[in-house]
């Protein structure tokens, strides 16, 4: 191969990259594409986005004068985020609640910490506790806001029913996993 060709087949390669990624969040949830304006921002945006809108059957594609900029810019805006998620796989019961409070306590503390050493204030982070949680010989867990018993058990059973279209009244929930996000706000926004 000649170096040109190496070069094609690169810009190939990153080309369908980025068309699967935009079908991954769009064509899969059933959304048709094809009538909507690609919108290209990165540094790269004018070397690419031509080709990724062929790529994903799209005719419209706009790019702002300040692009090459735009991603730097909005990362800049973002909010400072820190995930930590624990694997629990326990049936759900006031005990075992109970017990997975000081781990989402434990998590919130890690994340705190986290967020804050990426010199955010501590009054500008805000926690999120969620228990994930599925019934007994499934595998497909819903993610909850960390509640008491009562209302984890309310909130799966109107979740499951809205996402799936049933629910199992006898059946027995497990704690498959539990997450904390700590958020730290930068007020640029």
């Amino acid at each position: 191969y000649t170096p040109t060709q190496v070069a094609e087949g690169f810009l190939q390669v990153a080309v369908e990259n980025m068309a699967n990624a935009i079908k991954k969040i769009s064509v899969e949830k059933g959304h048709d594409i094809t009538r909507y304006t690609l919108n290209g921002f990165g540094g790269a945006a004018g070397q690419h986005v031509c080709l990724v809108a062929d790529a994903l059957g799209m005719e419209s594609i706009f790019v702002h004068p300040l692009a090459g900029i735009l991603s730097a810019y909005g990362m800049g805006l973002a909010d400072i985020t820190a995930i930590r998620t624990a694997t629990v796989e326990t049936l759900l019961d006031e005990a075992s609640l109970q017990a997975v409070g000081k781990t989402l306590d434990d998590l919130a503390q890690a994340v705190r910490d986290e967020v804050a050493g990426q010199g955010v204030a501590t009054a500008r982070i805000s926690i999120v506790k969620k228990i994930h949680l599925r019934y007994q010989g499934t595998d497909t867990t819903l993610a909850l806001i960390a509640a008491s018993l009562q209302n984890l058990r309310a909130d799966f059973t109107s979740k499951h029913s809205r996402q799936f279209g049933f629910i199992q009244p006898h059946g027995h929930l497990v704690i498959a996993t539990v997450s904390v996000e700590a958020i730290g706000t930068t007020g640029h926004a």
